[in-house]
């Protein structure tokens, strides 16, 4: 089996925004919208809470790079679902694969609570994005497991 370092260097850090905003894009919707409903309940942020751009759904190019050439190539379009929302002067953004508006609506909430520093809201959505990078982890070694078995290894001769 290849190291960790193979299996999950291409699933991103939590210590950027950049890489809290992939986690939460693909954080388990059920959490993520009822984390968010919660939070947005007991801080009594909705009240601040103001949609900038309502989630709409869309499509995305999907590129990705030949790995004998490396060309880059167009794959397919992708559909996903966009929102940006602000909460007080912090703006919150998200991206999220599919039709889910509720989703993108609850992961850009997310992202503006982030950016806002609100202790509480960080420390639960910290803990939604640490289980969702180690279930990513998790998934990818699966996957590398049962690949693992059909690797053949040949012999050179001199």
């Amino acid at each position: 089996m290849p190291s960790n370092l193979l299996i999950d260097s291409d699933i991103p850090e939590i210590d950027s925004r950049e890489g809290r905003s992939s986690l939460l894009a693909q954080a388990n919707t059920e959490e993520l919208t009822s984390l968010v409903d919660r939070l947005l309940e007991e801080a009594e942020l909705s009240s601040q809470l103001r949609i900038v751009r309502s989630p709409h759904t869309g499509t995305v190019q999907f590129q990705v790079r030949e790995p004998v050439c490396e060309e880059r190539f167009y794959l397919a379009d992708v559909v996903v679902t966009v929102a940006e929302v602000a909460i007080g002067n912090h703006l919150g953004w998200a991206m999220r694969v599919g039709t889910d508006r509720r989703a993108a609506l609850a992961a850009a909430i997310a992202d503006a609570l982030f950016e806002s520093g609100h202790k509480e809201a960080c420390g639960s959505l910290q803990s939604l994005i640490t289980v969702t990078r180690r279930e990513l982890i998790d998934q990818r070694q699966s996957e590398w497991a049962q690949l693992n078995k059909t690797i053949i290894e040949f012999e050179e001769l001199d």
